[in-house]
């Protein structure tokens, strides 16, 4: 299976070719310390172009560590886009791309989560 170009840039994890079991151990390990996650993906935008389609939804996603150091949230907004291309019968994902456009709280979360691991 061809690696998936996975880009959180705008957060400032490096762009980098990923295999999909390297994208579950990513999530896993950014989002198994903290107590509770939610992701809401909404608005759905999806244009389909013979074998290849594009995939725009915006994101909502809220991180919750209670913590001594500060706040227990940190939420960000943004978008993603999703390049997929058709394999047979099935959709791959090519490329995956998080563009944050906001966010409030507690930043050192993520780090916080991952100390707990």
């Amino acid at each position: 299976m061809n690696p998936t170009e996975f880009d959180y840039s705008s957060i400032g994890v490096k762009s980098r070719n990923l295999s999909p079991e390297e994208i579950a151990n990513t999530a896993r390990g950014d989002l198994s310390g903290f107590e509770a996650t939610q992701h809401l993906i909404t608005d759905h935008q999806v244009k389909v172009e013979g074998e290849s389609a594009t995939c725009q939804a915006h994101v909502r996603a809220i991180h919750f560590l209670p913590n001594e150091d500060g706040d227990s949230i940190f939420e960000m907004g943004g978008y993603y886009t999703v390049h997929l291309i058709r394999d047979q019968c099935d959709w791959k994902i090519q490329r995956w791309k998080f563009r944050i456009l906001w966010s409030s709280g507690n930043q050192d979360l993520f780090k916080l989560a991952r100390a707990t691991l």
